[in-house]
């Protein structure tokens, strides 16, 4: 279902026409990631075996379908798919007894943003690499300010496509003595 809904977002946008004249070349890499690309990259990559495209007319949303929104809704699913909210710890929120350890957590990614983006952590101007983990935990975090924040970075390219508001968290520590 994955490859099914991937392969349709290539060729939303596309007419009919061009869709069917186009080649789909296929490659699944060492780490059981799959590849598709309009041109053959190198000798990896071999013609996709792929179900007849149908293309349906979209229809202009009415005006007043963008300003409902449910209570419910998350928030990946209610806004643009390159949205990204931090959900831990809250603004200007006091942490106590954490053994120098800070937890940050954004709202889950879905199934196709997973397959575009991956996430990245930031403390004060130290990042983490991007990764496929909705949450990180930053060690040995000394007492006093600091700023957390999180990006939503294109998979294999790391470019910045979303990123969370910058955050105030202050962390206290027992002294040692």
């Amino acid at each position: 279902m994955k490859r099914l809904t991937l392969i349709c977002a290539l060729f939303i946008g596309l007419n009919g026409a061009l869709a069917a004249e186009k080649t789909i070349y296929k490659y699944t890499d060492e780490h059981g990631v799959t590849h598709y690309s309009e041109k053959k990259l190198n000798d990896n990559y071999k013609k996709a075996d792929l179900p007849e495209l149908s293309v349906v007319e979209s229809v202009p949303p009415s005006p007043d379908a963008n300003t409902q929104s449910s209570a419910n809704e998350e928030p990946m699913a209610a806004g643009s798919d390159t949205d990204i909210t931090l959900i831990k710890p809250q603004p200007k929120e006091n942490l106590w007894g954490t053994g120098g350890d800070l937890a940050v957590a954004v709202t889950p990614l879905s199934e196709a943003q997973k397959q575009k983006y991956q996430i990245q952590f930031a403390l004060n101007s130290d990042k983490t690499p991007p990764g496929d983990e909705a949450s990180h935990t930053f060690k040995l975090v000394p007492r006093g300010t600091h700023q957390v924040q999180a990006f939503l970075v294109t998979r294999g390219q790391n470019a910045v496509v979303g990123k969370t508001d910058k955050i105030t968290v202050y962390m206290h520590q027992a002294s040692k003595k």
